[in-house]
């Protein structure tokens, strides 16, 4: 399950590099401090430092946000100048990849509770 946790914090890394200057812009206005508190929680999922409830409230957070932001720069790509198009398409792209991995994170973690029920003597 770390890897699917590390390969979502590589997602954000990349993104965070992608948006730079909007990324301050973000920032200034407060749409990007959400993305960034939830970047900073998932840490502690790369070190194994939550329990099972937090890390279904942080992953169902995740893929909120990532659902969020893929409308969002659907929406602003539609409305856009060729540049500014590009831009948002990579943005959606890489939210698409975030739903995915926080969809994938949330059925393995789901799989696994249900596993550990059958496991527990009654």
């Amino acid at each position: 399950m770390k890897w699917l946790v590390a390969t979502q914090q590589f997602k954000d890394s990349v993104t965070i590099l992608e948006l730079n200057v909007l990324l301050l812009f973000g920032i200034l206005c407060g749409i990007a401090i959400p993305g960034l508190i939830l970047f900073f929680l998932r840490w502690r999922l790369v070190l194994g430092k939550c329990n099972g409830k937090r890390t279904v409230i942080l992953w169902g957070l995740t893929l909120l946000h990532e659902s969020f932001c893929v409308l969002l720069f659907s929406l602003q790509e539609m409305q856009s100048d060729a540049l500014t198009q590009g831009i948002a398409g990579l943005l959606v792209i890489g939210y698409s990849i975030g739903v995915g991995i926080s969809l994938i994170s949330l059925i393995l973690i789901s799989i696994s509770s249900s596993q550990m029920k059958e496991c527990r003597p009654s």
